[in-house]
């Protein structure tokens, strides 16, 4: 290591060292005093006199600045033939600093170099420009005028084939400013400004394609047309073609009235319903659900008209009972079919005969409705007339056809009973109130509690 080393510097002594001394060697003292005198060091006049520079040539180069011969040459390959020209280079604003830019950029006139200068571009791009072939002033200041403030942006632009400036501020004049935004629209299908001006109102490029483009919404006017009227997008467009309606004007009537799931307007084609103000009609009595329409068709109601007296009728089941019987629904039976099943057990409805039979007694006993609580919740004294669904036990039984029994929530009350019924049993049925009822207990305090006749039970 040590010898490669000894040898590099030996090397470096004979090329750069040992020649310059010969060099200066070669100059009277007197000759390098003058030499020095402009600021050129022995070792420097060699490369001045290569260039073909006298001292007096050499002088009034460096008092333009050019402390090398080096720097004569660059002058000269962009037009400065003359320390008087490089005078007037500097007043336009050519200087050593930026001098490199020009020579690398291949400016060879003063003109070019004034047009280059008044862009809004460094200087250090004019080599790159001209590598992007966009080769004048005037060609880059278009460039720059499209926004684009970089050579290397236009690789990018030319890559995706926009490749005039025109091009690229179309595109930003419908606010893209970036290439790879033009590309993602570009990978759906959509070229131009014109097309994706509209689109981009909408949603994003990949969006745009799954949601529309792949289903055969083309353009953006189409799809605005179908979102004025509440389509999101063309995916549930084709839910309502697949529902059996595609006309423009069928699908906004559905949707004005507040069908907008097309799934359910399907299910209605399918009961045979396919009429805008019919469904509007079952939905203004409070039926939104076509399969329960579709139940109301099979037991003999056909029209909103025929179902709005079963309207408080809480099944389809006792509707048919009530159509097979002919009977009109009123607020007694509106509740009988509310409280039809008590802890699993069917009060009213279990059967045609059932529901006529416990009718006709409730009638006969002048129960005009039901309740909304349980008997043993009943006041002492203000049930009487009042018809109650009652649920109890017997704990106590006070003479052949009454007793004490426990109702909900453990509450006692007094009931009137037939003689069937025994004593820890526990009943489903419906009691009168007939008012109160007072026995002593153990401490002969008298306790009041509520009284009531049993109309009818099930076990």
């Amino acid at each position: 290591m040590k010898t490669s080393k000894f040898r590099f510097l030996v090397l470096f002594s004979l090329v750069f060292i040992f020649p310059n001394i010969i060099y200066a060697a070669a100059y009277s003292q007197e000759d390098i005093k003058q030499w020095k005198s402009i600021g050129v060091s022995e070792y420097k006049i060699l490369s001045w006199k290569n260039n073909n520079l006298t001292f007096k040539e050499a002088q009034e180069w460096t008092q333009v600045g050019c402390s090398e011969a080096i720097f004569v040459s660059f002058w000269m390959k962009i037009g400065a033939k003359t320390p008087d020209d490089v005078r007037v280079y500097n007043k336009a604003g050519i200087i050593l600093d930026n001098l490199r830019d020009f020579m690398d950029g291949n400016v060879t006139s003063l003109n070019e170099a004034k047009k280059w200068l008044a862009l809004d571009s460094d200087t250090y791009n004019i080599k790159y420009w001209k590598e992007a072939n966009i080769a004048t002033p005037e060609e880059v200041e278009n460039w720059l005028k499209a926004g684009v403030k970089e050579p290397n942006e236009i690789s990018y632009w030319i890559y995706i084939g926009i490749t005039t400036p025109q091009e690229v501020e179309s595109w930003k004049e419908i606010g893209i400013i970036e290439s790879d935004t033009v590309e993602r629209w570009q990978s759906v299908g959509l070229n131009t400004p014109e097309e994706v001006k509209g689109w981009m109102e909408i949603d994003t490029p990949e969006v745009i394609k799954a949601r529309w483009l792949n289903t055969g919404i083309k353009t953006s006017q189409e799809a605005k047309k179908w979102i004025s009227i509440g389509v999101k997008d063309g995916n549930e467009l084709t839910e309502w073609k697949d529902a059996g309606v595609e006309n423009f004007d069928e699908i906004k009537k559905w949707i004005k009235v507040g069908m907008t799931n097309p799934n359910n307007i399907s299910k209605w084609n399918k009961i045979g319903i396919n009429n805008v103000k019919t469904v509007q009609s079952w939905i203004a009595v409070g039926i939104t659900d076509p399969d329960i329409v579709n139940e109301l068709l099979h037991i003999g109601i056909k029209t909103p008209n025929e179902y709005k007296p079963y309207k408080n009728i809480s099944y389809i089941d006792h509707m048919k009972i009530l159509k097979d019987t002919r009977i009109t629904p009123t607020p007694l039976i509106e509740k009988m079919s509310k409280n039809y099943q008590i802890f699993e057990e069917t009060l009213f409805f279990q059967s045609k005969e059932q529901f006529l039979k416990s009718l006709s007694i409730l009638k006969s006993n002048d129960c005009h409705t039901l309740q909304d609580d349980w008997f043993s919740h009943a006041e002492q004294y203000n049930n009487k007339g009042l018809c109650y669904i009652f649920t109890g036990k017997l704990i106590q039984r006070l003479g052949r056809n009454d007793g004490l029994a426990e109702g909900v929530g453990r509450r006692v009350v007094h009931i009137n009973f037939d003689s069937s019924w025994k004593e820890n049993e526990r009943r489903i049925g419906v009691i009168k109130g007939l008012g109160n009822y007072t026995y002593e207990i153990l401490d002969r305090r008298k306790q009041i509690v509520a009284n009531g006749k049993v109309l009818f039970t099930i076990k």
